[in-house]
């Protein structure tokens, strides 16, 4: 399947916190994307987003960087463990890029080719607009075989 940005923000449906936090692709690449999280519905009770929002779409860009880069039909990615920080209300959208080179993509697929799994970590920054960095997170992931996931 290629994975454009409409397919990507299609399989969002699929997630229904996502869905209802209308999160959006808005640029997708091998090795790349980024997210856009709408402060609109999102926001607590002082006004500002909602921490589990910021994490959920810190958690989604480490499965959603490898959207071009992996038959997600033969391999797929879970997160394994996350922590964040937040350094600063979020008072409007909050967008989230993730690059991945090509080294590391290679290095994932082989080892699952060899393997059945990858481990990788991920590191994104959540920022406004104007570039306000208003938290950060480490993901650790796996990216596993399909033939290997239970029920396989």
């Amino acid at each position: 399947m290629e994975f454009t940005l409409e397919v990507a923000n299609q399989m969002l449906e699929s997630v229904p916190l996502l869905k209802r936090a209308k999160l959006e692709v808005v640029a997708l690449d091998r090795g790349y994307v980024k997210v856009k999280m709408p402060i609109e519905g999102n926001g607590n009770h002082f006004g500002v987003m909602y921490a589990g929002n910021l994490y959920s779409i810190s958690e989604y860009v480490g499965a959603g960087v490898l959207l071009k880069a992996v038959d997600f039909s033969k391999a797929i990615p879970l997160a394994k463990g996350a922590t964040i920080e937040y350094l600063a209300p979020a008072m409007e959208d909050v967008f989230v890029e993730l690059r991945m080179s090509d080294e590391e993509i290679q290095r994932l697929t082989d080892e699952v080719a060899e393997h059945g799994k990858s481990e990788y970590v991920i590191e994104p920054e959540m920022t406004t607009a104007d570039g306000t960095v208003v938290a950060r997170a480490r993901g650790t992931y796996q990216l596993r075989s399909m033939a290997r996931m239970p029920g396989k």
